[in-house]
């Protein structure tokens, strides 16, 4: 694997990055905020945001985002899944192991785009340049 540490600041630019170069897509807009999770929920690891707009990220994060329209909340062991490709956000989501809250709209939005193959060509590009360990 990279060398990008998992859920720093190089980790979500590189997402950030990744997700500029995805093929316009209008209307898949929301802006998202991730709380990563001990897993036990005792422990708050990591928060990061990226904005969508139109498919494409245009702006990204860490820490809270007041403007997120959507938050999402799971455990370090679930990030990591899904930042390696295996398993992606629609599944983690009807799982239970994807928490969600705010508008459900922009939610659906953000996992229609998460389910195109750009999406997860983009994910498996961040997989490889990023320690997972």
């Amino acid at each position: 694997m990279g060398d990008i540490a998992f859920l720093s600041a190089d980790w979500v630019a590189r997402q950030r990055d990744l997700g500029a170069g995805l093929p316009e897509r209008p209307g898949l807009s929301a802006r998202v905020e991730v709380t990563v999770t001990d897993g036990g929920g005792r422990r708050t690891e990591a928060v990061y945001w990226l904005a969508w707009e139109d498919g494409r990220a245009v702006d990204g994060g860490t820490g809270p985002d007041a403007e997120a329209g959507v938050r999402l909340t799971a455990p370090v062991a679930v990030v990591r899944e899904l930042a390696g490709g295996a398993v992606d956000a629609s599944s983690a989501y009807m799982q239970g192991r994807l928490k969600t809250a705010g508008d459900q709209a922009a939610l659906l939005r953000f996992l229609q785009l998460t389910a195109t193959p750009e999406y997860d060509a983009a994910v498996r590009a961040l997989a490889a340049d990023t320690d997972l360990a």
